[in-house]
């Protein structure tokens, strides 16, 4: 890691935060498809700092997808052998996930303060919902589009020119905006 320690900017590559307007962004290393109490930790003290109205809201900003159920049927029914690919798998025969790690998975999909996921490995454009209601637009619309709560969105590979460009936006705004569109 010494080698790459100028990637970092000083910060620690196992976990850091950094401020962007009104948002801490939190990266957290889980290439080892697992998560430290040490990491967990600087994301709790994130979320805390949300809550005591220092910040808007959290990003996460992971590697490998952190599990959920919907992830995983997507992935399978897209002929993908999932089992050891996402992070925190209870299915998992190679990464089978620590106490340790189920906690920081818990603690994100419990965290209101979380306004967003944002990972790849998985090299698929997927989109799965962590915390929130969804809302519909017009009635049987097939997309379904959050009304509020978080999302962990997963970028397609890099190298073929995958990317996701998110706009964060305050929740009052957000209603604001939508409230003007109906006047």
């Amino acid at each position: 890691s010494g080698a790459l320690q100028a990637l970092y900017d000083g910060r620690n590559p196992d976990a850091w935060v950094e401020a962007r307007g009104g948002l801490l962004f939190v990266a957290v290393d889980n290439t080892t498809y697992s998560v430290s109490s040490s990491q967990h930790a600087v994301l709790k003290e994130a979320l805390a700092a949300v809550a005591a109205g220092d910040a808007c809201g959290v990003v996460l900003m992971v590697h490998i997808p952190l599990y959920t159920p919907e992830l995983y049927a997507s992935m399978l029914a897209g002929g993908r052998d999932v089992a050891d690919s996402l992070c925190g798998n209870p299915s998992s025969s190679h990464h089978p996930p620590d106490a340790e790690t189920l906690s920081f998975i818990e603690t994100v999909f419990s965290s209101a303060e979380l306004a967003a996921v944002l990972c790849g490995h998985i090299h698929s454009a997927q989109c799965t919902r962590i915390l929130g209601e969804w809302k519909r637009e017009r009635p049987g619309e097939r997309v379904p589009y959050p009304c509020h709560g978080s999302m962990q969105y997963v970028v397609d590979a890099g190298c073929y020119g995958g990317y996701r460009l998110l706009t964060f936006e305050p929740a009052g705004l957000a209603a604001a905006v939508d409230q003007s569109a109906r006047l």
